[in-house]
């Protein structure tokens, strides 16, 4: 497999959902109920991930997706992503993030194609 790292585009929002839903159906199964689990929707989380690649204000905050360049064409080729944002603590110079990726492991479930649907 070969992997990059880019800054995303809102054109990315789909694939970033997607991602971000399968992630947290192979990451919670324990920890949140199955049903809330399995109602989750890329499309659902579609118009967010809009709004935030369309607001990013490098270097302050932004998204980077993980691609894989030997995926063929009919497949999404973004696989993760890490969106860094500063504190939403006013006091804090830290900063946050999140990262999450579809590949399996022990954590993360694999994408299924058929559900990447804005629709579904």
């Amino acid at each position: 497999m070969a992997v990059r790292v880019r800054p995303a585009v809102v054109g990315d929002a789909l694939a970033i959902a997607t991602v971000h839903v399968r992630s947290w159906q192979g990451a919670y199964p324990t920890l949140i109920p199955q049903s809330y689990l399995d109602a989750l929707r890329p499309g659902d989380r579609l118009a967010m991930w809009q709004e935030a690649l369309g607001h990013t204000a490098w270097p302050r905050r932004g998204t980077f997706v993980l691609v894989d360049d030997t995926v063929g064409a009919d497949d999404d080729p973004v696989i993760g992503f890490v969106s860094i944002a500063p504190s939403r603590e006013a006091k804090s110079r830290m900063a946050s993030s999140t990262v999450a990726s579809n590949r399996p492991c022990s954590r993360f479930a694999p994408l299924r194609r058929t559900d990447t649907s804005s629709g579904s």
